[in-house]
């Protein structure tokens, strides 16, 4: 049992990872999660609104985050006491359409530019935006890696961020994981047109993702080709996120 939170609520904000395990053993697909990610949390925060959806972006997640907040006012935020949890997203979802991010082939775009540096300034200006939502409201955004790791390079220079979970693969305890913001939920192939060394560290932080997901598939991951953490990964997942949370 966690120790009494200082929070009373919890206001969740992310992609389907927030939304808990989506698979039973047996292969079968939950539609739209079976939210045990909620319940988990709510051995800790006696009120939980959980906004996550399914595919979104992360420019999706701040446009949810601000039009939450503004049906509050600083005061009716505080009390009872309101914490912000934002679980990151694969970066491209913001500059790609739902429907056909996983098809779409544009590597033509970033003939002569640089993919990596281009997905690093989405993160960036994301935190940045959170960080302002912070500011405005005088509280931490508490930040939580899902298929998407946080960047600590560029979350440390945000005094409005919090960082409770860098990498819910960085908890698997595989020594030769690095940490990377690139996710295996998008074929990068289709986006970079050469491979160089920028470019490699994108194919491998995908691949290393896509490495745990198969080797602890049905175990910390869903059944069948699930790629969100299972009922088990999901305790993993939120002991690190309430050890953290300050």
């Amino acid at each position: 049992m966690w120790k009494a939170s200082k929070y009373h609520r919890a206001l969740i904000f992310g992609d389907s990872w927030g939304r808990g395990a989506w698979t039973t053993p047996d292969g079968s697909f939950i539609d739209n999660g079976d939210n045990y990610f909620s319940e988990k949390l709510l051995e800790y925060f006696s009120e939980i609104e959980n906004f996550s959806q399914g595919g979104v972006s992360n420019e999706f997640i701040l446009e949810s985050l601000r039009g939450v907040l503004e049906s509050y006012t600083v005061k009716s935020f505080r009390k009872p006491k309101t914490c912000i949890l934002v679980i990151q997203t694969e970066p491209m979802r913001s500059v790609i359409s739902k429907i056909n991010h996983n098809t779409a082939n544009f590597s033509h775009i970033f003939k002569n530019g640089n993919y990596k540096e281009f997905n690093k300034t989405l993160i960036d200006l994301f935190y940045y935006n959170l960080n302002e939502i912070g500011k405005t409201y005088k509280t931490k955004i508490n930040l939580i890696g899902g298929c998407s790791d946080i960047d600590l390079s560029l979350t440390k220079q945000y005094p409005y961020l919090n960082v409770l979970c860098e990498s819910f693969y960085n908890l698997l305890r595989d020594p030769s994981y690095k940490s990377s913001i690139f996710s295996a939920t998008y074929d990068y192939e289709k986006s970079i047109p050469t491979y160089s060394q920028d470019n490699s560290v994108v194919i491998t932080g995908s691949g290393q993702k896509l490495r745990l997901q198969r080797k602890f598939q049905g175990d910390v991951f869903g059944y069948d080709t699930d790629n969100h953490p299972s009922r088990k990964g999901i305790d993993l997942w939120t002991q690190q996120i309430l050890h953290n949370l300050k």
